[in-house]
């Protein structure tokens, strides 16, 4: 049996507004998904390029404490313990400028950062190499480190002098951009509650709303129509009788 041209219309419409709804709603699902993963990204610089200023400081400490260890089995544990802080170190720096999938480190940080790394004021991977080779060099020392050592005494103020400003400077940087993806997230989600309310609106206004009408008009001429055919039963002279494709009598004139 044909469906009704209304029935058709209202069918159509109503899979258009689900098929936007649905749409939107995929979308969004995607759009923070990829926000999400970003996010975690970011929190991973932001933990371990903090975390490479309390290696610096660790660094430095294992160096100061080598350089006065007494027995040659304390040496040799300080010695493992610097080299330890050694190789975390220069694995994070890696990942930090060059990515890291088991850090969760993105390999394409953004232009500031990467200015920060290379390029003046901060130089932050020329300063972060020349410590760690120092560091290295010390860690691979066979004899005593004395106090007048040059690389100890470039790894002392390194890591509490320009190493740990390039270094300070990364981490803000890290957490300005963080903020800015925050708020974008926030934006983003608004938006798409924006996009849902004003499909529903537009559906309730420019579908809904028409269907109703549509439907009560309807409704008011089949009421018309079959108020016609009765008066026209009841005034009839003649002998009318209606039956239903079982042979029932379903209408008839007195």
């Amino acid at each position: 049996m044909t469906k009704p041209p209304i029935i058709k219309s209202m069918t159509r419409r109503y899979v258009a507004v689900l098929g936007v709804l649905a749409g939107l709603l995929v979308a969004g699902y995607y759009t923070f998904h990829a926000l999400i993963d970003n996010q975690k990204t970011v929190a991973a610089a932001i933990n371990i390029s903090g975390r490479q200023r309390m290696l610096a400081h660790r660094i430095a400490m294992s160096t100061y404490l080598y350089s006065h260890s007494g027995s040659a089995a304390e040496s040799k544990q300080k010695r493992e313990s610097l080299a330890s802080s050694i190789s975390l170190m220069e694995r994070s720096h890696e990942g930090l400028i060059g990515g890291d999938d088991k850090m969760n480190l993105s390999a394409n940080p953004s232009p500031e950062i990467s200015a920060i790394y290379f390029s003046p004021p901060y130089e932050l991977d020329k300063k972060m190499r020349s410590f760690l080779a120092d560091a290295k060099a010390i860690a691979a020392a066979a004899g005593t480190i004395g106090p007048d050592d040059p690389r100890r005494r470039r790894i002392l103020a390194a890591a509490w002098g320009p190493l740990l400003e390039a270094m300070d400077a990364v981490v803000r940087r890290y957490r300005f951009e963080n903020e800015q993806r925050v708020e974008r997230l926030d934006m983003a989600a608004d938006s798409v509650l924006v996009l849902f309310l004003l499909v529903l609106a537009l559906s309730a206004f420019g579908v809904f709303r028409p269907l109703a009408r549509r439907v009560g008009e309807e409704m008011e001429n089949l009421l018309k129509a079959e108020t016609r055919t009765r008066t026209i039963i009841e005034r009839s002279l003649d002998c009318i009788v209606a039956m239903n494709d079982e042979g029932r009598i379903i209408e008839f004139n007195p």
